[in-house]
């Protein structure tokens, strides 16, 4: 659990008693905890004001950027110590405002942000917003709704990100991201025939008792080309078998793969190495099809294949999971 994380449950735990606190012991802003209040003409508001909005954004982007934050809004800080309560008039107003504002306040937006309402004892309804804000995935984050600026948590300031260092940040983002799509399998009768169930045609394959063809396709979705591709499938089921097409080599090379870390165990996968070619940013391509051979349909319950694609700066490992009944019906 991370430092900021670690301030909310804190709050969380506590409550009001947490809060009231901070305010007795003049508690200290940090790189991790903020003081916030939501004014209008002075005094205090339920929902956030055009000011109040830009505050939320400039917090977000910056502990965001940084390594996560927590906000307690309803305290007066002055010289960044906590001096005074000012609690918001009506919390669920107030939460409710938050909520819709968080989603724009920063772009691209932070996953994970929480808000946590905290009632002030006999204050009927009256009380304070504890605002979770994690480590953001995709930094830097720009602070929007009027802000338009990128900021950063340095001591118990959010203060203007320094160019040098919102480009590396923009230069570390840039990646690809590889994703693994199936298509609409085909179906093959008892007799051999594969049917394609968009086009209706028939043809002839083999001898063996029930199939099903799932053409596999390689989408980007990051921000970069991807390049130096291969895809690893699991072995250990002799019922799925991939075919590459001119996207690979053709041959397939033996591999072990990490399962799990806690116990060092490995498995055995086919590896398929790409041949050569790179795949931009927004393009998909087919790389093959997975081959399911059955004596029956109803041993289609589960169909999963374990895979991995690796790519430069990519690595991601998962299940290939067919719906059974794309197959039966």
């Amino acid at each position: 659990m991370g430092v900021a994380r670690e301030v909310f449950e804190q709050f969380k735990k506590g409550g009001y008693r947490r809060v009231l606190d901070a305010k007795q012991s003049n508690e200290s802003e940090s790189p991790y905890l903020d003081f916030k209040t939501n004014r209008e003409g002075g005094k205090p508001a339920s929902r956030l004001t055009p000011q109040t909005r830009k505050v939320l954004a400039k917090a977000i982007s910056a502990f965001a950027n940084a390594e996560g934050g927590v906000l307690v809004w309803g305290v007066d800080a002055k010289e960044n110590k906590a001096v005074d309560l000012a609690p918001v008039p009506q919390v669920s107003e107030f939460l409710h405002s938050l909520n819709n504002e968080t989603g724009a306040s920063v772009d691209p937006p932070v996953l994970g942000i929480e808000h946590h309402p905290i009632k002030q004892r006999g204050g009927k309804g009256a009380g304070f917003v504890v605002t979770y804000i994690p480590m953001g995935n995709d930094r830097p984050h720009l602070a929007m709704l009027g802000v338009d600026q990128y900021l950063v948590r340095l001591g118990s300031s959010s203060v203007a990100m320094p160019n040098f260092m919102t480009r590396a940040l923009i230069l570390a983002r840039a990646r690809p991201e590889l994703q693994l799509v199936p298509v609409l399998p085909v179906q093959i009768t008892r007799d051999g025939r594969v049917i394609n169930r968009i086009t209706g045609e028939t043809r002839f394959l083999g001898n063996f008792n029930f199939a099903a063809i799932v053409p596999l396709r390689l989408r980007n979705i990051g921000t970069v080309a991807a390049k130096e591709i291969a895809v690893a499938f699991a072995n250990d089921d002799t019922r799925a078998v991939f075919q590459p097409n001119a996207f690979f080599d053709q041959r397939s090379h033996p591999a072990s793969l990490p399962i799990s870390e806690s116990t060092n165990t490995t498995a055995s996968y086919d590896l398929f190495i790409g041949s050569g070619g790179l795949l931009y940013p927004g393009l998909t391509v087919e790389i093959g099809k997975m081959c399911y051979r059955f004596n029956s349909t109803s041993e289609v319950d589960y169909i999963g294949k374990e895979y991995a694609i690796f790519a430069e700066d990519f690595l991601s490992q998962s299940v290939l999971n067919i719906p059974s009944e794309m197959i039966r019906s």
